[in-house]
C-alpha cells in the first residue's frame, strides 16, 4: 500500500507492506489488517492525499484491491 500527495507524485508519503509488518494477510478467511504506527502518521503533514492496495499473487500478478482518498486532518485538543 502506497499513499501520495497524488497519483503522479514520485514521492511516498507512506510505504506499507506485509514484510515490514504494516499489513496482516488473513490467508483462508481472506482478512487484510493495515496498520500505521504513530511515529509514522507523526511525520505525514494535515492533507489530502490518494492511496491504492495491491497484492501481489506467487506468480507475480499485481492486483489492485482497493483505493481512495487518505485525508489526514490537523489536531484540534492540544
Amino acid at each position: 500500500m502506497q499513499v501520495r500527495k497524488t497519483p503522479a507524485s514520485e514521492t511516498k508519503v507512506l510505504d506499507l507492506t506485509s514484510t515490514g509488518g504494516d499489513i496482516v494477510l488473513g490467508g483462508a478467511l481472506g482478512t487484510i489488517a493495515v496498520t500505521i504506527s504513530a511515529t509514522a502518521m507523526a511525520a505525514v503533514a494535515a492533507n489530502k492525499y490518494r492511496y491504492d492496495l495491491e497484492v501481489v499473487s506467487a506468480g507475480g500478478v499485481v492486483t489492485r484491491l482497493i483505493e481512495g482518498v487518505f485525508l489526514v486532518t490537523a489536531e484540534v485538543t492540544r
